[in-house]
Order: C-alpha cells, then sequence, then structure tokens
C-alpha cells in the first residue's frame, strides 16, 4: 500500500520554507504587497476613497480585505466573534486601536503555538474551528499581522452585522459599500458597538 497523500502539507510547504528562513515573514508579507510576476498589478493600486465594511472574518472575509486593500480601498472588517489583541509591537495597532511602530519579525518560531496553547487572536467561525486541525492556525496569526499593519485596515471583534451593527448605521459611519462575508454559525459572545468614524481617504477606526 502507499502512503496517504498529505495535502495541506503540499500546499502549504513553500509557505512554510519562506516562513522558516531569517526574516522570512517580512519576505512573505513584502511579497503580498508587490507581486513581480503580475504585469497587470504588481503593486497596490493607488488610495481611492473608498471605505468598505467588511463583515465576518472567516477564510471570505480575510480574503476580500486583503484584495480590497490591495485595490487601494479602506476597509474596516467585523466578526461576532472575540478577537484577543496581538503585541503592538507586533501588529503596529494598540490598544485604543491606533497605528503605532511595530518591529520587524526575524524569527517567526516564537510566535508559533500549538493547538492546545492557541488563543483566538484572530478570525472566527469557519477559519479558526471548522477548518481541519491538520491545517496549521498560526498562519491565521500571519494573515493577521499582515492585514493589521496596514494603516488602512482595522478589525473589531463582539460585533455583529444586523443586531448591533446595520446597513443604515455602516453609512452613518461613512463607509461606501458593506460586504457580507457571513458564516452560518452564532457567535458565542455577547454583541458590541463598533466605534468607528470614517471618512473619505482616512482609515475606518
Amino acid at each position: 500500500m502507499r502512503d496517504p497523500v498529505n495535502i495541506s502539507e503540499i500546499e502549504t510547504r513553500a509557505l512554510k520554507d519562506v516562513l522558516s528562513l531569517p526574516w522570512g515573514f517580512e519576505i512573505y508579507a513584502l511579497l503580498t504587497r508587490w507581486n513581480p510576476f503580475s504585469t497587470r498589478q504588481p503593486l497596490p493600486a493607488p488610495e481611492t476613497g473608498c471605505a468598505v465594511l467588511v463583515a465576518g472574518l472567516g477564510p471570505a472575509g480575510y480574503s476580500l480585505a486583503q484584495r480590497l486593500l490591495r485595490d487601494g480601498h479602506a476597509v474596516a472588517a467585523v466578526d461576532g466573534l472575540k478577537i484577543e489583541p496581538i503585541d503592538s509591537s507586533l501588529s503596529g495597532i494598540d490598544a485604543k486601536g491606533e497605528a503605532v511602530p511595530f518591529q520587524p519579525i526575524r524569527d517567526i518560531r516564537p510566535l508559533w503555538k500549538t493547538l492546545d496553547q492557541r488563543i483566538t487572536a484572530g478570525f472566527g467561525g469557519v477559519a479558526e474551528y471548522g477548518i481541519t486541525v491538520r491545517w496549521d492556525k498560526n498562519f491565521l496569526t500571519v494573515i493577521r499581522l499582515i492585514l493589521e499593519r496596514d494603516r488602512r485596515f482595522r478589525m473589531y471583534g463582539g460585533v455583529r452585522f444586523g443586531s448591533s451593527l446595520g446597513f443604515d448605521d455602516a453609512k452613518a459611519l461613512g463607509f461606501d459599500h458593506v460586504a457580507l462575508c457571513l458564516g452560518a454559525g452564532k457567535p458565542t459572545l455577547g454583541s458590541g458597538l463598533i466605534k468607528v468614524r470614517s471618512r473619505r481617504g482616512g482609515v475606518p477606526r
């Protein structure tokens, strides 16, 4: 008999190899913004002045947020689950949600946690709980750091779109568009109220 193919390992091997290099995270983060192989858009587009609210931070939500940022839009993302803060020296976001200087990461290994040690440091629903344990969920931390270091991005946990925040609220806060990336699960954290200010050309806060 042949050993089964480890699809998840095949899909992530290249990423693991890059992240294991000295300054590997910073190399990977750079390549999410600069794609030398793209003739259409090698660099992020200029700022559009458009602010988008992304409701839901599962795979669809964080993927869309990355795409919107690359297209020059400002993004505020909300999720019904609690989102624990990451050290501001790594994320570039302090306890008040303000942008602060961050330190480049030379070695990613101190940030790696085993599944039983991991806290919900970002992204709920299927990303945090539904994806098979064979997928290394430390990659969620990598995704979050890349997003949070962008001054045009903010994320808020404990906010349920449709109850604590609705379309009219989003419009009143200055958002130009709302993107629904909602799953079917019911959040276990009580609803919170997002407090943001948005202006055209600015960063949702």
